[in-house]
């Protein structure tokens, strides 16, 4: 179950079997356009495609239930605590003229520990958790996050501000270049 020519650590798809892989390729239209670089003709071939899809295929197992029915599906919540990193907390900082991603690690206390400095969001990050500058799940996600909202804000010359959306400009509240860890004051607000 190896998927040919991938370029992952681990291309291996182990919840899958031969029959799940002989459906989908069932449901594969080649539109072969190598060499098209007009829009409108990639759109018009893209267009007349989707009119052909097929209706999905089912996978029955031995006993007729779908094999892949053991997978559990989970509703999206938001956490319903903030718990601080006891490593810190990180400032984020693109810098167009450079090129570079700043991210400051502070001690909760406020001190500056760390500098890391880089181009790409997912080195910057794997840097942050292989030096133990996060300890909990949801804070390299945040982290992972907002590094690669940084690393968009370069590349498109977007304005990038921590935990707003990428590209929205900063609010009137929101210009003190101080830092704060009360989420309640409005320096968090957008």
């Amino acid at each position: 179950m190896r998927v040919l020519e991938a370029a992952s650590w681990r291309p291996v798809l182990k919840n899958l079997t031969l029959l799940h892989v002989a459906r989908f390729r069932e449901q594969i239209e080649i539109v072969n356009l190598i060499g098209v670089t007009a829009v409108s003709e990639i759109v018009i071939a893209a267009r007349e495609a989707a009119k052909r899809l097929p209706t999905p295929l089912s996978v029955q197992g031995q006993n007729g239930s779908q094999t892949a029915s053991h997978v559990e599906r989970l509703r999206a919540r938001a956490p319903k605590t903030l718990h601080l990193d006891k490593a810190g907390f990180f400032v984020v900082l693109p810098q167009a003229a450079t090129g570079l991603i700043i991210c400051e690690h502070y001690e909760n206390s406020g001190r500056l520990a760390h500098v890391i400095e880089g181009r790409q969001a997912a080195v910057i990050a794997a840097t942050a958790i292989q030096e133990g500058l996060v300890t909990q799940l949801d804070h390299a996600a945040y982290l992972g996050r907002e590094l690669a909202k940084a690393e968009i804000a370069l590349q498109t010359r977007s304005h990038y501000e921590q935990d707003a959306g990428l590209g929205i400009l900063p609010s009137k509240k929101s210009t003190s270049t101080e830092l704060c860890d009360d989420l309640a004051c409005s320096c968090h607000e957008t």
